[in-house]
């Protein structure tokens, strides 16, 4: 009978709590069920606990193979134990630092939250090999976000100040100030006043060279906005001498040629007299750029064309 009376009872709040527009009990108990997420089946569920104290292993390929496991059965929650662990094993063990590295890179691509807050863990260490700092650096560059992004660039900055640097690294590291600025707009304008100053007065050609191909991309993103920039690496053009620089330079002029009016033919004029001793690439955006003046300013750029074009024909 104290059964019936307690269902009725219950039957009779429900029925106020409804007319007073109030969800009932079992109603906020599914609601929390929703945002918990899914039940995990106990079988799922009992893999994960049964595993989840090996992350404390001081193996790293046990650590490697759970955290494997975690990134593709665990829910989002558990799956930070598993970077957590990742980094521990990290600074524990250099033998071993490229294989780890080499896994949270290709983890950090799909699952970032596995590290977040663990950026600083893979700043560059001077007594880094080459090829740890190169995998070090292209997981900075996935974990960068608004809250950190000028954190990093600092460091990468750091790094390209460096005259102790591997030349190789410090051009990993200007195209990763190049995906770093292309991701966060807000250092988009520090990163090319940066690239830019490297460009005037550094005496690293291969530096040079990767930093004129980085402000390429970002110009693209927005030329209209970025034609100082676009003139002043015409006016840098003759002090320049990597090929890889000059032929991005050379294509920026052609293709924005409609931004500086005044500037492209001028360009293209001294271009020809050292028309001769330029590298392929250069001379096949230096016929790019010859063949968009003459079909913008035929008048005055016509007899610039025929030149370089009669001088071109000895190199077919």
């Amino acid at each position: 009978r104290s059964e019936v009376k307690q269902s009725k009872a219950t039957d009779a709040l429900e029925e106020r709590l409804k007319a007073l527009g109030v969800n009932s009990f079992s109603g906020d108990a599914e609601e929390e069920e929703e945002e918990e997420g899914p039940e995990l089946d106990p079988d799922h569920a009992m893999l994960l606990s049964a595993t989840q104290p090996l992350l404390r292993s001081r193996n790293s390929g046990v650590v490697m193979a759970v955290a494997t496991l975690f990134h593709y059965l665990a829910p989002r929650e558990q799956v930070l134990k598993a970077g957590k662990s990742l980094v521990r094993v990290l600074k524990n063990n250099r033998e071993t630092q490229y294989l780890v590295l080499s896994n949270v890179s290709t983890l950090v691509q799909h699952r970032k939250d596995m590290f977040a807050g663990a950026a600083k863990e893979f700043f560059l260490r001077a007594t880094d090999p080459t090829c740890c700092a190169l995998l070090k650096l292209e997981i900075l560059s996935q974990l960068v976000t608004e809250q950190n992004a000028q954190l990093i660039m600092k460091e990468f900055n750091a790094y390209i100040k460096d005259a102790s640097r591997d030349p190789v690294l410090v051009a990993a590291t200007i195209q990763a100030i190049g995906r770093v600025s292309a991701w966060v707009p807000t250092v988009t304008e520090s990163c090319l006043r940066g690239l830019m100053q490297l460009v005037s007065t550094s005496k690293n050609e291969a530096m040079v060279a990767e930093s004129v191909v980085v402000v390429r991309t970002l110009v693209q993103q927005a030329p209209e906005s970025r034609i100082r920039i676009i003139r002043q690496l015409a006016r840098t053009l003759p002090d320049i001498q990597a090929g890889s620089a000059r032929a991005s330079i050379v294509w920026m002029v052609g293709a924005y040629h409609h931004l500086i009016p005044l500037m492209a033919p001028d360009t293209l004029r001294e271009l020809a007299k050292t028309f001769k001793q330029e590298p392929p690439a250069v001379k096949l955006q230096v016929l790019n750029l010859a063949c968009k003046l003459l079909l913008s300013d035929r008048e005055h750029c016509e007899g610039l064309v025929v030149f370089v074009l009669d001088m071109a024909r000895y190199d077919v």
